[in-house]
């Protein structure tokens, strides 16, 4: 095995001190002249140097990783935000870190256990199983910078953090089911351990009164978010012969397992029940017929938490508190009048 280059190795084919290779790397302009610079570089790329990462985060205090701790890795809501998160963090020179907890608080803890000493900072999305973790607040009273998306708990209270407004989401999407003439809407919950599934039914349940509907407490549905939970409760309540319209989910995942629950039960989307999602992603959009859905602004969110996080960093106090993002209808097709309700 060859041996590492090392900068004393460029300092001594460049003719200047391992201070100036190091002023250099650091892009410090004011080090040497231009021509030398040149000459330095070139160096550098002729003996293929790669700085020692340990070296330089003992020098600098900083180790260019961030972790981004998310439940799911498999849903295409992380997907997107961890894609936003990713591309501002590359822009400013940081490693993205993924980390999938599958929503299990025993992982998520030794995450960030683990990686602490070996990140700059981390943005913790919401847990999809219980939200509060004192461990947040107490390495970032330690120093660790850190910001959630979709959290909500007296932990992310005290950080800054991104959020989407459910309640007002969730009011949008029913109220374009009551406006299609459907009052039979089942709907099927995220996991209500977590604040943003309780907003999004209770956004449900007051588009449901303010249209003088009475809520039908069995075509409430609970699941989890994945897929599975909504093919098997669709199927299970047309088993049960409820009469319902209209399919409202919690996220697109459930969305497209309710579809394929009314498929196999002979149920044509949106001929006869119509579907509506929440998230807004690629999947939704490609299904067929599309699935309309509300938009969360998956990328954008995961761009603004990585920036709060990197000015936290720079100690530049802008975007710090609880950024908020609203919603949006995407244009799917499959949404149309309702008819008359039958098992």
């Amino acid at each position: 095995m060859s041996r590492r280059v090392t900068i004393r190795d460029i300092a001594k084919k460049s003719g200047v001190s391992a201070t100036t290779i190091s002023r250099v790397l650091n892009h410090d302009t004011d080090c040497c002249s231009p021509e030398t610079q040149k000459r330095i570089m070139a160096t550098i790329e002729e003996m293929n140097y790669r700085p020692n990462p340990i070296a330089r985060s003992l020098a600098t205090q900083r180790f260019n990783n961030i972790a981004l701790i998310i439940p799911d890795v498999r849903n295409p809501f992380f997907t997107e935000l961890s894609r936003g998160a990713e591309d501002v963090c590359n822009e400013s020179g940081f490693n993205l870190m993924l980390c999938n907890t599958d929503g299990l608080r025993a992982k998520e803890d030794a995450y960030i256990n683990n990686l602490f000493g070996m990140i700059d900072g981390a943005i913790i999305t919401t847990q999809n199983v219980e939200e509060e973790n004192s461990l947040l607040v107490e390495l970032a009273e330690q120093g660790l910078p850190l910001t959630t998306v979709e959290r909500y708990a007296p932990c992310a209270d005290a950080l800054c953090g991104v959020r989407f407004d459910n309640f007002d989401g969730a009011m949008m999407a029913a109220n374009l089911l009551l406006q299609h003439g459907h009052q039979k809407i089942m709907f099927i919950t995220g996991p209500l351990s977590t604040t943003n599934a309780r907003h999004r039914l209770e956004g449900y349940q007051e588009a449901m009164k303010g249209a003088g509907i009475k809520i039908d407490r069995d075509l409430i549905r609970n699941g989890n978010y994945k897929v599975d939970s909504g093919y098997d409760l669709v199927r299970g309540a047309l088993r049960e012969g409820k009469a319902f319209t209209a399919v409202m989910t919690s996220n697109d995942m459930m969305a497209i397992g309710a579809c394929r629950a009314l498929r196999e039960h002979g149920k044509r989307i949106p001929v006869d029940i119509s579907v509506i999602g929440f998230d807004g992603t690629m999947f939704a959009s490609i299904y067929d017929p599309p699935i309309t859905s509300v938009i969360i602004p998956a990328y954008e969110m995961g761009a603004a938490a990585a920036n709060q996080l990197l000015n936290q960093l720079n100690k530049t106090g802008e975007g710090q508190g609880i950024l908020r993002f609203g919603p949006a209808l995407s244009d799917g097709a499959s949404v149309a009048d309702a008819k008359i309700a039958t098992s």
